[in-house]
C-alpha cells in the first residue's frame, strides 16, 4: 500500500530516548525537526509534491520498553528518524517493511540491514564500523577492546559494534559494562587489561567533552592504572555520529582537570568533517536569522542536533526522487531513490554514491595532553575508506605508541596465522581463536550475534604445551576453546568430549560445480547449500555461528573445554 492516498502531508516522526536521557535531550530534536522542515517546505526542489511536517516521540532507555513503545508508532508518521537504541534495530527494520515506510537511523549498526530482508530501512551516515575500520586499518591496529555505560542503548551499541567489527575481520577480544563509580571503572579497565594483545578500547557511552560523566571516570581511572601512557589507544565511538567542533573551540572540560586533560592525550577521536562552518557557527547563524528562535546558546546544544536535521532532509529528498520516479510514494520506493544524492547537510555537504550510500567525510583529532584544545591530524575519505595526513603528528603520551598488527587482519583474502591448527586445502596452518572469531568474514558472512554476544569472553593464546596433539589445548582456564580440525580426507583429528556426541567420527566432504554440496560431521554441523554452521559442542550450551560461506576447503568446529 502507498504511504499517499489522498492527503499530500509527509509527516516525519523523531524517535530517540529524549525523556529520560538529558544528553540525549540537549540535541534539541524539537528545534532540529522544526527547522529541517521549515528549509525544506521552502526548498523549491523539495516543495513539489508534499507539505512536509514531524512529531517528536520519545522512546524509553530500557530497550523492551523502547520496543513496545515502537510497535504502536504505525499511525504516527509516513517515516521515522530513529531509533536510537541499535538493540531493536531490526524488529523496527521488520515493522518498516510491514507498515512499508522509511526507517532511518545512524544508530543502527547491525550490518543485516543493508540487505534485501529490510527494504525500507536506509542510513543517513556511513556505517560507523567501518569509518573506524578505516582508521584502524591506518594505523594497524587490529586488535580491540569496547567498554560502554551501562544504560541499555550503549549496552547494545557496543555489543552491536562487536559484531560488526567482527564480521569486518577484526578480533574484538572482550565487550565490558562498566559500572558508574572509580570501583567500575577499575573492575572494567582490568578486565581489558587482561585480555589478549589489545591496542584500542573503543568507548560506548556519552563522550565526556559533551558532559559525559562515565567517560570522564574512565579516562581518569585509566591515568590511576597507567593505562593512558601510551600503551592503548581510546576511541570514542559517539563522536562518529555528529560533527564535533573543534577549530578555535575551547573543551573547558580538559582545561579545568589536569587528570583528565593527560589521560585525554591517550584519546583519539573521530568525528564527521564540518568543512567550512563547525556546529555552533552554523546554529549561531540560523538563531541570527530567526530560523530558530531558542535562548540557548550553540554550546548548551549537541551536536547531535545536526545529524537530526541531516537525516530528516536526505529522507524528503528520497521521498522527493520517489514521487517523481514513481506514481506512488512507498517505504520501498524511497529506499530504492537514494542514489546520487546531493544536499548541504547542516553545516557540511553530503552526498550519496551510485549503491544509495550517504558518504561524509570524517576527521581524526588529537590533543597535545597540556591544553583544552583539538587539532584534526588525518582526514577520513568515506567515498574509498582512506585516510590523508594534516601535517600534525598525534601525540602520543611520553612519545609512545601501541604496537601494530599484521596487515592481514584487515586483507578479506587471508587469514592470520596463529598459535594453533587449522586445516587449509591439503596442509595444516596455525590459527589462534582470534582467527577462528573473524573466520567468518574471511569465509565470506559473519558469525551469528548469538554466538558472539558476551561481556566475558576469553581466550587464550598461549601454545599447546609439550605432548599435546595438534589442534588441541590443554586448560587455560574456564573458558579457554579446544579447536579440532577436520583432516583432508575427512577424519576428525581427536574424539569429541561433549556428551551430546559419540567418539570418533568419520565423515567427507565433498564439492560439486553446481551445487556446492557439503557433507561433515552431523553432530557438530548444519549444512544448506553452501553454507555450514560452527557448532560449539557441550553439555547445556551450545551456540551456533551461522550461515558462513565457504570457499575455502576443509572445516572445523570449536569446542569449550569443561
Amino acid at each position: 500500500m502507498p504511504i499517499f492516498v489522498g492527503g499530500a502531508t509527509f509527516k516525519v516522526a523523531i524517535v530517540g530516548p529524549w525523556n529520560c536521557d538529558p544528553l540525549f535531550y540537549n540535541a534539541q530534536p524539537e528545534l532540529a525537526a522544526r527547522l529541517a522542515v521549515s528549509r525544506i517546505n521552502k526548498d523549491p526542489y523539495l516543495n513539489q509534491g508534499y507539505w512536509y511536517d514531524y512529531i517528536v516521540l520519545s522512546e524509553d532507555c530500557q530497550t523492551s520498553r523502547a520496543l513496545s513503545t515502537f510497535v504502536n508508532l504505525e499511525s504516527y508518521a509516513a517515516g521515522y528518524v530513529g531509533p536510537i537504541n541499535p538493540g531493536y534495530c531490526t524488529a523496527a527494520g521488520l515493522m518498516g517493511k510491514n507498515w512499508n515506510k522509511p526507517v532511518v537511523s545512524w544508530a543502527c549498526i547491525n550490518m543485516d540491514l543493508e540487505e534485501g530482508g529490510y527494504p525500507t530501512f536506509l542510513r543517513p551516515l556511513p556505517l560507523a564500523s567501518k569509518v573506524l575500520f578505516s582508521v584502524l586499518k591506518y594505523f594497524r591496529w587490529a586488535h580491540a577492546a569496547i567498554v560502554t555505560s551501562d544504560q541499555d542503548v550503549w549496552v547494545e551499541t557496543g555489543h552491536e559494534l562487536a559484531s560488526s567489527l567482527r564480521r569486518l575481520g577484526l578480533p574484538v577480544s572482550v565487550v565490558v559494562t562498566m559500572e558508574t563509580d572509580q570501583r567500575g571503572a577499575e573492575d572494567a579497565l582490568k578486565r581489558i587489561k587482561r585480555a589478549h594483545k589489545v591496542r584500542v578500547i573503543i568507548m560506548c557511552m556519552h563522550s565526556v567533552l559533551l558532559g559525559g560523566q562515565e567517560q570522564k571516570i574512565l579516562l581518569e581511572k585509566a591515568e590511576e592504572l597507567r593505562m593512558a601512557d601510551g600503551t592503548y589507544v581510546f576511541i570514542p565511538f559517539d563522536t562518529m555520529y555528529y560533527s564535533l567542533p573543534y577549530k578555535k573551540t575551547p573543551f573547558p572540560v580538559l582545561a579545568n582537570s589536569t587528570k583528565l586533560q593527560q589521560a585525554y592525550d591517550a584519546v583519539l577521536t573521530i568525528s564527521i568533517e564540518s568543512k567550512s562552518k563547525s556546529f555552533y557557527e552554523a546554529f549561531q547563524e540560523a538563531k541570527d536569522s530567526y530560523e530558530i528562535r531558542s535562548a540557548l546558546q550553540p554550546t548548551q546544544v549537541s551536536p547531535l542536533f545536526g545529524t537530526i536535521y541531516n537525516s530528516i532532509y536526505f529522507l524528503a529528498m528520497a521521498v522527493e526522487r520517489s514521487r517523481r520516479n514513481n506514481r506512488w510514494v512507498t517505504g520501498t520506493s524511497v529506499s530504492q531513490n537514494t542514489r546520487n544524492i546531493e544536499f548541504e547537510g547542516f553545516n557540511q555537504p553530503l552526498w550519496s554514491n551510485r549503491h544509495g550510500e550517504l558518504l561524509a567525510n570524517y576527521v581524526v583529532l588529537d590533543s597535545d595532553g597540556s591544553s583544552g584544545f583539538l587539532r584534526a591530524t588525518h582526514t577520513v575519505d568515506m567515498a574509498n575508506g582512506m585516510l590523508k595526513y594534516m601535517g600534525n603528528s598525534i601525540h602520543f603520551p611520553q612519545g609512545s605508541s601501541p604496537g601494530t598488527d599484521s596487515g592481514c587482519w584487515f586483507d578479506s583474502s587471508t587469514i592470520c596465522t596463529g598459535d594453533y591448527w587449522m586445516i587449509s586445502g591439503d596442509r595444516l596452518s596455525l590459527l589462534s581463536v582470534d582467527d577462528l572469531q573473524i573466520a567468518g568474514r574471511r569465509l565470506g558472512d559473519r558469525p551469528s550475534r548469538d554466538a558472539w554476544k558476551d561481556q566475558e569472553v576469553a581466550y587464550t593464546s598461549s601454545r599447546p604445551r609439550g605432548g599435546n596433539r595438534p589442534g588441541s589445548a590443554e586448560d587455560h582456564g574456564r573458558e579457554a576453546m579446544r579447536f579440532k580440525p577436520i583432516g583432508t580426507r575427512g577424519h576428525c583429528q581427536g574424539a569429541h568430549q561433549a556428551s551430546e556426541s559419540p567418539g570418533n567420527i568419520h565423515f567427507r566432504h565433498t564439492w560439486e560445480d553446481g551445487g556446492r554440496a557439503f557433507r561433515g560431521c552431523p553432530e557438530c554441523f548444519q549444512v544448506q547449500e553452501q553454507h555450514f554452521r560452527h557448532t560449539f559442542c557441550r553439555k547445556n550450551i551450545i551456540e551456533h555461528l551461522e550461515h558462513v560461506r565457504v570457499n575455502i576447503k576443509g572445516a572445523a568446529f570449536l569446542q569449550y573445554e569443561s
